[in-house]
């Protein structure tokens, strides 16, 4: 029962995590097209890059989760 409570748990962070790296991106978004400076805009794209680096590992790993049953 533990182990059932700790998956919850975690997925309940990862899902936590990439409603928080949505958000991210849309700010990133917004700054790119800002457009305000170069270097500006390398930070924001870098936010956007990484950002959808990590929705995609998330995904994965829920996927993960669920196929070996620890979605809880």
């Amino acid at each position: 029962m533990e182990l059932v409570e700790r998956a919850r748990y975690t997925n309940s962070l990862l899902i936590h995590l990439y409603a928080l790296l949505e958000q991210v991106m849309d700010i990133a978004e917004d700054g790119v097209d800002d457009n305000l400076d170069p270097q500006c805009v390398r930070i924001f794209q870098k936010a956007l890059d990484q950002s959808d680096v990590l929705l995609q590992s998330i995904k994965a790993e829920l996927q993960g989760h669920m196929k070996k049953g620890k979605w809880g």
